[in-house]
């Protein structure tokens, strides 16, 4: 009976100090090099930043727009004189003279209203732009942080998933050892059953940890647009 409780506590010792060491060395599983890929995929794929960038450029567009439509100021206009149209004539009963004109006839319209408004229109124009590259630097900021959110949310049960992998095949052993052991009666039924159980919780914790790694996963694959084994 001692030589199996002494097992047990070796075991869970090993455990013990295989998780603990996991978890301080998570600092060292972070790829910083790999993030920057992931981040400017984000930037180059996800559908909410493709969305700014062309925002941006409708602004961009819209105070060069602004800029043309300066010449809506100007309205010209003209009309057509045949050689033998008559402008004016002398009063009945004198000599007649007439003034004949021919040809094109151009003239100018300036509208003052278009004049004092177009500046206003241009300035408005310009400061949407602003705001549209403002806005689009600010998500780019926070796109960056959910890519590293992710990231290292995935690092972190990337390494748990170690961990329970290994707790999971150490829990199998002891079952396996804890069978042999009882089928010898070196250990009662309820020492066995203990272990059975323990074995199981492990398969349990394993089997969700899996489940959120696949998510994690996920999550960071849906923000980078691409599969993480397609990022060289």
């Amino acid at each position: 009976m001692k030589k199996a409780i002494f097992t047990v506590l070796l075991v869970s010792l090993l455990v013990g100090h295989q998780k603990l060491s996991a978890q301080e060395s998570i600092m060292g599983e972070i790829n910083y090099e790999y993030l920057e890929k992931l981040i400017d995929l984000a930037k180059k794929n996800y559908p909410r930043n493709q969305i700014m960038k062309i925002q941006g450029e409708r602004s961009k567009a819209a105070v060069s727009a602004a800029k043309i439509s300066y010449l809506d100021l100007i309205q010209a206009s003209y009309f057509y004189s045949p050689a033998e149209s008559y402008l004016a004539s002398s009063s009945p009963g004198t000599n007649n003279v007439s003034l004949i004109l021919s040809g094109f006839q151009f003239g100018v319209v300036l509208s003052p209203g278009l004049f004092f408004q177009k500046p206003y229109t241009v300035k408005q124009a310009k400061a949407q732009y602003e705001v549209a590259m403002l806005e689009t630097k600010n998500y780019q900021t926070v796109l960056e942080i959910e890519v590293k959110t992710r990231y290292y949310n995935y690092v972190l049960i990337l390494n748990d998933l170690k961990v329970k992998n290994q707790e999971a095949q150490d829990s199998k052993f002891m079952l396996e050892s804890a069978r042999e052991q009882y089928e010898l009666g070196e250990i009662e039924l309820e020492d066995y059953n203990m272990r059975k159980g323990g074995a199981t919780q492990a398969g349990l914790s394993l089997a969700q940890t899996e489940i959120n790694f696949l998510k994690a996963k996920d999550a960071l694959e849906e923000i980078i647009g691409v599969k993480l084994t397609d990022v060289k």
